[in-house]
């Protein structure tokens, strides 16, 4: 799966989405909830001859609800599984009724 790919999943799911953060100059601030965060890891890139040879980083997309949304879940994990993508899903609720869902794919190339 490349950013690209992720980023496609994301957004047919019709969720909102911005990489890292939402834009601080825009006024707005971010959309009402559900939206999604797209996070890069810590990249464990194949190296050969002193150079690296294929990026790969791991994403989180953490998508954050008003309670559990089991339709937007199945949308984004039918999506990673027609794309062959393995992921690890994890859930943890952050108060006041939020909870942050995180879906962590392997991203290959930039």
């Amino acid at each position: 799966m490349t950013l690209a790919d992720l980023c496609s999943v994301l957004g047919a799911s019709g969720l909102p989405y911005a990489q890292v953060q939402w834009d601080q100059s825009d006024e707005k601030g971010p959309p009402a909830l559900p939206y999604a965060l797209l996070v890069p890891g810590t990249s464990a890139d194949v190296m050969a001859d002193g150079a690296n040879f294929q990026r790969v980083t791991p994403y989180t997309a953490e998508v954050y609800t008003r309670g559990r949304d089991m339709a937007l879940e199945g949308r984004i994990e039918t999506a990673l599984q027609a794309a062959c993508v393995p992921f690890v899903r994890r859930s943890v609720p952050l108060g006041g009724g939020v909870l942050e869902t995180t879906y962590t794919v392997t991203v290959l190339g930039s």
